[in-house]
């Protein structure tokens, strides 16, 4: 009964600090989200689910979590700042147009 207890009581603070940072981080739309910025949430779930499921591991869990949201929030500073950064991370925007442009110049 006690192990119920403590695995509850990780998955609620697990819980709480991933909502926070989350909220830290910014709530995004699915259009508005980079690869880089998808990769961050699942890679903060990820954190999140390995410091609930192992008990010894709380407080690195919790560290672990604040680092990587604070690395995600300097990169997409930086991305903000420096165009070539941007590109690094999230990638060329290309539009519908030069896309079919493309496709009609590889096929003449």
């Amino acid at each position: 009964m006690e192990a119920i207890w403590q695995s509850s009581i990780r998955t609620l603070l697990g819980f709480i600090v991933l909502l926070l940072l989350t909220r830290i981080l910014g709530k995004k739309q699915l259009s508005q989200m980079t690869f880089f910025t998808y990769i961050t949430g699942i890679a903060l779930g990820n954190i999140a689910g390995e410091m609930v499921l192992h008990k010894d591991e709380i407080v690195s869990g919790i560290s672990a979590m604040t680092v990587w949201a604070m690395l995600t929030i300097f990169v997409e500073q930086l991305s903000l700042k420096s165009p070539m950064i941007r590109v690094l991370f999230d990638g060329v925007l290309q539009s519908s147009s030069s896309m079919a442009n493309y496709s009609k110049r590889r096929w003449l």
